[in-house]
């Protein structure tokens, strides 16, 4: 006969043990941006100027006149214009004339007739010459007037216009010029074409301000004076010139010959004989038509000024040069510039007498490549603006002897192109200006440490926008005569590190965008003299990753302008507390944009002279307080904007300390929205005594006067305040005010640590029937403390259940209740509940109680009133639960949480639960019970 066993549990009963710890707190981190930024001055656009403006910016290039020069006036870009005056119509005349002893002048009166009249008949008047005893005719002929001078007919005078041909002879005699020029042809300004057919000679020539002049066609035997200075400058509508077999073997000054006739599309100067030219300063001066120029036979060994000569020529991409002799040349400014040449062999050139090279190759645009790595360089004085401009990828100079220069200014400006150079060997101890010397270059590396500057008294912009410098090394520089020093580094976006702690700027002035837009981390200026500074507009704006900074000791006594001077910079921390700034008139954008700045004592400043302080700390969402106790803003017209944040970020708390009316009166909230500084106390769905649930601030405003802030910035005071707040919520009470890390109101040391601060309520529900199912079980512990086992389940049964013979067997536990909760509002503790099966009797051996959790944790929002149900429970990873728990003899992991925010009760449903005996046959029919229990951990 079969014996049948059963197996009954009366009850397993669960207890409560554990132990808690304390928690810790953490710390907040903010983000940056950018505003205000500023332009900075570039090098003079000379595609823009004229003559005289060039004439302005090289110096006066004919400083050294030459013994050998035609006359006292200036050449090449000092060519003057003349006044609207007509010049030629004069008693007096200048005419040229070689001598063995070189060049003179000589005066000739010429007579203008009174009585020029037309006629189709030739009329003769017989004169006697007061100074000799010669007959001149006067005649009139188709137009023309004249004078019958011996064998020649000298035309004196014409009012014709439009095509004008010249007859070859007038009363007979062949015709001849004594000047051909305005004053002999009345309507010069309308005349569009000009031809002399037959051979004829001239004194003097020039078609100067003969503005509709398109065509001119000369058989030009020689010119007297000897020079074609401006022969044909500024006729921008001529087209063709044809000077057949003008004879230049006697020309001396060619200077500005062509200048500025920019339609001329050819130009045949290749018979011309310059031997014996001087100058050639812009002789094809803004030719822009041209595209092609033979000057290969030209004989250049006597010219002593080349400045401009083909300057603004943009469509000529070749030139053959390979004849010219320059052994003589001092002047070469302005040569190519503006040309469209993009190859040039200028290897020959001997420039061992020139002394100015500026601007030669600016503008060269085409110009990839050239070798001047020979030339002498030794008497040159001035090389401003030389390649700025240009297009050349690399340069070797190194061999250049700099010794004499006293002007590098611009001189690779904006060669973008242009990755290294060389000019470790240069001497430059000369040298007084190097304004705008490497901007705007691709270079990536400069060994410029051995320069010597102890002249140089101009740096402005040097470096500005060379965004591929990562350093520089510059710690040597004698900087004792420097006096601006503006945008030296601006917008070197690549440059990470700089050492200039020793620099001398005891006499600097200008310091506006000094180290606008790098990338430096760090400065040291401690020790710089700034007791001349008069500007520092902009000085460290943009700086994003400057986040340290010593400046206490600067002497600011004359500095007038601080606009934008710390704008977006990452500074937390700025001690210029001691600045004076009794002369500062504009602080505009002082520190706006600045993402880290918390805080600024600068009470003693001195603000009486200040016009502008408009958004002065715009866009600093961290900053919290200002100390601006003695502050006097009676001058101040401009306040707008002076704290405002971004309208997309949240209202920003703000404390501002002073005594000034302005400021105690200023409309923080309207456009800036800023509002009062904490500590502020957050309800979190409870009320205030005076029945409000918005959140509170212990500063209920945000200006206050030196005697209103120190009465408030009490520890007494606040928690005074703190228990005249203190808020009520229905089926709650209230425990404590902790903020997100944890802390809790009454740990606070310092009241102004706590200005952005919120302190959320906590609450514990009062001791309730219906959590979790309505029993009044005490399962419901609830307990005081502010972390512990909020409810867990008060009985599991199992009805009486037959056992198998043998093997394995799961036996459905019957329960009233399946949740176990925890309660945590200490908000930053970790902390795990465990649980562990002990029999009382008769011990089963090896036996469990499965749970079919899959780990899911709940938020138990139960309003504390009404019956919990499962709409109570709320997602959360606030806390995580164990996956398919077994609780058996050993301490089994139910739920945990780590460090973070946390308010409220954590439940976890124990779901279907089952008893498993893994072996039935060692099983004795009995009566068993036991209990679970449960167990809460809490660490720190």
């Amino acid at each position: 006969m079969q014996v049948k066993k059963f197996l009954c549990i009366t009850t397993v009963s669960t207890v409560l043990s554990g132990y808690l710890a304390v928690m810790q707190t953490g710390t907040a981190q903010g983000k940056e941006s950018g505003i205000f930024s500023n332009n900075i001055d570039k090098t003079t656009d000379i595609k823009s100027l004229n003559s005289n403006d060039l004439e302005q910016l090289t110096e006066n290039l004919s400083t050294n006149q030459l013994n050998q020069t035609t006359d006292s006036t200036n050449h090449g870009f000092s060519l003057e214009d003349d006044s609207d005056s007509q010049e030629f119509v004069e008693n007096s005349t200048e005419i040229f004339q070689q001598s063995d002893s070189g060049i003179t002048q000589k005066t000739t009166s010429t007579e203008e007739s009174s009585n020029q009249t037309t006629s189709t008949a030739s009329s003769v008047e017989t004169q006697a010459s007061s100074s000799e005893a010669k007959q001149i005719n006067k005649g009139t002929e188709n137009g023309w007037n004249y004078d019958i001078r011996g064998d020649y007919a000298y035309i004196t005078s014409s009012n014709l216009s439009g095509d004008v041909s010249v007859p070859s002879t007038l009363g007979g005699k062949p015709i001849r010029f004594e000047r051909l020029d305005g004053s002999v042809f009345v309507n010069y300004q309308n005349i569009t074409s000009f031809k002399v057919s037959s051979p004829f000679y001239a004194e003097a020539v020039s078609f100067k301000r003969w503005s509709n002049l398109e065509s001119v066609d000369l058989n030009l035997i020689s010119i007297g004076n000897n020079s074609t200075k401006e022969m044909f400058r500024d006729l921008s509508k001529l087209k063709s010139i044809n000077l057949y077999d003008l004879d230049t073997s006697n020309i001396t000054d060619m200077s500005g010959m062509f200048y500025g006739c920019t339609s001329l599309t050819t130009l045949d100067v290749s018979k011309f004989n310059t031997s014996n030219v001087i100058d050639m300063a812009s002789m094809f001066y803004s030719c822009t038509s041209l595209t092609t120029l033979d000057v290969s036979k030209f004989n250049t060994s006597k010219v002593t000024d080349m400045t401009g000569m083909f300057y603004n020529s943009s469509n000529l991409s070749t030139l053959d040069l390979s004849s010219f002799d320059t052994s003589s040349v001092i002047k070469m400014s302005f040569m190519f510039s503006l040309s469209g040449v993009n190859t040039l062999d200028l290897s020959h050139f001997n420039t061992s007498n020139v002394k100015n090279i500026s601007y030669m190759f600016s503008w060269c645009g085409n110009l990839t490549s050239l070798n001047v790595s020979n030339w002498k360089t030794t008497n040159i004085t001035d090389m401003s603006n030389l390649f700025a401009n240009s297009g050349l990828i690399s340069l070797n100079l190194s061999n250049w002897d700099t010794s004499n220069v006293t002007d590098m200014s611009n001189m690779f400006y904006n060669c973008k192109s242009l990755s290294n150079l060389d000019l470790s060997n240069w001497n430059t101890s000369n040298v007084n200006n190097m304004n705008t010397m490497f901007s705007y270059t691709g270079l990536t590396s400069l060994n410029v440490s051995s320069f010597n500057t102890s002249k140089v008294t101009n740096m402005a912009d040097m470096f500005t926008h060379s965004l591929k410098l990562t350093s520089l090394d510059l710690s040597n520089w004698d900087m004792s005569n420097v006096t601006t020093m503006s945008g030296m580094f601006s917008y070197c976006i690549s440059l990470s590190t700089l050492n200039v702690s020793n620099w001398d700027t005891t006499k600097v002035k200008d310091m506006r965008n000094l180290f606008w837009n790098t990338s430096i981390t760090s400065l040291d200026l401690s020790n710089w003299n700034t007791s001349n500074v008069t500007t520092m507009y902009g000085l460290f704006s943009e700086c994003s990753n400057l986040r340290s900074l010593d400046v206490s000791s600067w002497d600011t006594s004359k500095v007038k302008d601080m606009t934008n001077m710390f704008n977006n910079t990452s500074l937390t921390n700025l001690d210029i507390s001691n600045w004076d700034t009794s002369s500062v008139t504009n602080m505009q954008g002082m520190f706006s944009d600045n993402l880290k700045l918390i805080s600024l004592e600068v009470p003693n400043w001195n603000t009486s002279n200040v016009t502008n302080m408009s958004g002065m700390f715009m866009l600093c969402p961290k900053f919290k307080k200002l100390n601006a106790s003695n502050w006097d803003t009676s001058s101040v017209t401009n306040m707008g904007f002076m704290f405002t944040v971004q309208t997309t970020d949240p209202e920003q708390v703000l404390l501002v300390q002073t005594n000034d009316p302005k400021l105690l009166t200023y409309d923080y909230y309207s456009v800036d929205r800023r509002i009062p500084g904490g500590p502020r106390f957050n309800p979190d769905g409870g009320v205030f005594p005076d029945t409000t649930d918005i959140n509170k601030s212990y500063f209920s405003k945000v200006a206050m006067t030196t005697n209103e802030y120190k009465n408030k910035n009490t520890l007494s005071s606040l928690e005074e305040y703190v228990k005249k707040i203190e808020p009520t919520k229905e089926g709650s009470d209230f425990i404590s005010w902790t903020n997100s890390s944890g802390k809790n109101i009454d740990e606070i040391t310092n009241i102004f640590d706590e200005v952005d601060t919120t302190y959320t309520a906590n609450w514990q529900r009062k001791n309730d029937p219906n959590i979790p199912d309505g029993s009044t079980l005490p399962d419901n512990v609830n307990p005081n403390s502010r972390l512990g086992i909020a409810y867990y389940p008060i009985k599991l049964s199992i009805p009486k259940t037959e056992l198998n013979e043998s093997g394995e067997q799961n036996i459905p536990i019957q329960t009233t209740s399946i949740h176990v909760g925890v309660k945590d509002y200490y908000a930053n503790t970790s902390w795990t509940l465990r649980a562990q099966l002990k029999w009382d009797k008769n011990e089963f051996h090896g036996s469990s109680i499965q749970s079919d959790n899959n780990g899911k944790v709940y938020k138990n929002e139960n309003n504390g009133n009404d019956p919990f149900t499962d709409n109570d429970l709320k997602d959360t990873t606030e806390a995580r639960g164990e996956r398919y728990p077994t609780i058996d003899e050993s301490e089994s992991t139910i739920m945990s949480a780590t460090n973070g925010k946390r308010t409220g009760v954590y439940d976890y449903s124990l779901g279907k639960l089952t008893l498993v005996i893994p072996e039935t046959k060692y099983i004795e029919p009995n009566q068993y019970s036991g209990t679970i229990q449960w167990n809460l951990v809490a660490a720190p």
